[in-house]
């Protein structure tokens, strides 16, 4: 579990990095807000997805509140990514800046 969660901070990382410059290039504020807020929702949905993981991966084996902690929580971070389609949504943003 622990390469999982190593591996949603990498991609959270990238999807940051990759947001800031797509949010610092609109000039329309509404939407650089509304995409920094978006990242900054799923950055909150997969630190507990990845808190849920390691409080269930030290939980007696059967556990069932913490497995549907995480179930919850990986519910939660596939919800905050469905408007992003991660980076095929950020493609689509920078294609349509730089053409505006």
């Amino acid at each position: 579990m622990g390469a999982l969660a190593a591996e949603l901070t990498h991609q959270y990382c990238q999807l940051a990095s990759d947001s800031t410059g797509a949010a610092m290039s609109t000039t329309n504020a509404d939407v650089s807000s509304r995409l920094n807020a978006g990242v900054q929702e799923l950055g909150r949905a997969c630190l507990d997805l990845v808190s849920a993981g390691g409080a269930c991966q030290m939980a007696p084996l059967g556990d069932t509140f913490t497995q549907r902690d995480v179930a919850e929580s990986a519910r939660h971070v596939s919800e905050k990514v469905l408007p992003f389609n991660i980076r095929e949504n950020l493609f689509r943003i920078f294609t349509f800046l730089e053409n505006q």
